[in-house]
Order: C-alpha cells, then structure tokens, then sequence
C-alpha cells in the first residue's frame, strides 16, 4: 500500500494513517507547505517529504508537482493508494498545462485572489489551466484502487472543490468558467487550458472510494 498526503494537514494525516495501518504502508510522499513537515518522523517511517509554495504557487510548487507525478507514475499497478488531501493542496503542488510558466500562476491567483470571487469560483479558473485539477490525477492512476481521505476547508464540503478536486472530473468546467467575468488576458489562457484539458484521455478504470472526514464545522 502506497501513501500520498497533499495539504497543510498532510503530516498529521498520514500520522493517523500510519498509526492505523502501520506496515501495510510501504511507500509515501506528503506535500506541505514550510515547516509542516516533520523530517524525523518521516525518515524512521521511510516516507519522503516536499515542500510546496503556500498561499501562492511558486517554483517548490511546481518541483512538488513534478514529484508526484513521478512517485505515482512508478507505483506498481497493483499497488493500493492511499490519497489524504486537504486545505492548501491548490497551491502546494502544480502541474501546469504547456504555455503556462510559475509566473503566469502567480498573476493567475494574484488576480483571483483580489477578484472577490468565491473559493469555487476562483478553483474554476485555477483548473482550466493545471494537469493536476479537477481530476487530472486520476489520469495518472489507470488501473488502481484508491481510497481518498478529505478534510474539507471549503463551504458545502464539494470534493470537487477542495484542493481543486485532483481526483474529481469537473464535466461542466467549460461551461461554468464561461460564466465569469475574467480579463482578457485570463480569458485566454483559460480558453488555451480548457483546450487541452479536452484532449486529454480518461481513466474509467481507476477504482476510486472517496470520503470526506473532517469538515469546517467538526
């Protein structure tokens, strides 16, 4: 069993999680943001750690990003993944879609972030233009059983919504985005992301059981 958590909360996670399943867990990687990572602990349970860019994305985010992509690219196809996400993993670890560059993520969420727009209004931009979003993960899973694990920061606990929704397809994307009131310059970008996101292929075959556990209210 293979252990990835992604999020400010991903080290207390994958405590439990190890706490619970204790040997069956035989690889693991967590992204955190800056001093959430408890090296030591990590080391005598033979986890690996990276810290991501946080509350903006920035270089460390897209070296997260880059390293997931290669830890879940080498798990067996038998191999049982166990996802742990939660608040925080939009900008610990990207993979932007080709022509977007850290800067241009950083003016992407800059202007988000001063937009006033709701936090799933602002999660529809930012997945137009990742490979990671809003089930870009799961194109890296054919084939495997995942159970996901999701402490939700956002109102109405949508999967979808938190984190981006790595492991959640978001179908009416386009047509949502379209809806808001962005720049042209975001327009096009948006427009160039929403492209290839559309030619991207899909993976009926991840068996995929999701469960949120801890929301703002608990």
């Amino acid at each position: 069993m293979a252990l990835v958590a992604l999020g400010k909360a991903a080290q207390a996670m994958a405590e439990g999680a190890c706490e619970s399943l204790g040997s069956c867990i035989r690889s693991g990687l967590l992204i955190s943001k800056p001093g959430h990572l408890d090296w030591d602990w990590l080391a005598r349970n033979g986890l690996q750690g990276v810290e991501g860019g946080h509350p903006m994305p920035d270089d460390s985010s897209l070296l997260a990003g880059q390293r997931l992509l290669r830890y879940l690219a080498a798990l067996p196809r038998d191999e049982t993944l166990v996802f742990l996400l939660s608040g925080g993993a939009s900008s610990l670890a990207e993979h932007p879609l080709s022509g977007i560059s850290v800067h241009d993520l950083r003016r992407i969420n800059g202007w988000l972030l001063a937009s006033g727009f709701s936090i799933e209004q602002m999660n529809r931009v930012r997945k137009t233009v990742s490979a990671v979003k809003a089930g870009g993960l799961l194109h890296r899973l054919a084939g495997r059983s995942v159970r996901a694990l999701l402490i939700s920061d956002v109102p109405g606990d949508d999967p979808g919504v938190i984190g981006s929704g790595p492991l959640v397809p978001d179908p009416t994307l386009a047509e949502r985005v379209a809806a808001l009131d962005l720049p042209v310059w975001l327009r096009g970008m948006v427009e160039r992301g929403l492209t290839e996101r559309a030619g991207a292929s899909g993976a009926d075959d991840v068996n995929l059981r999701l469960e949120i556990v801890a929301t703002l209210e608990d």
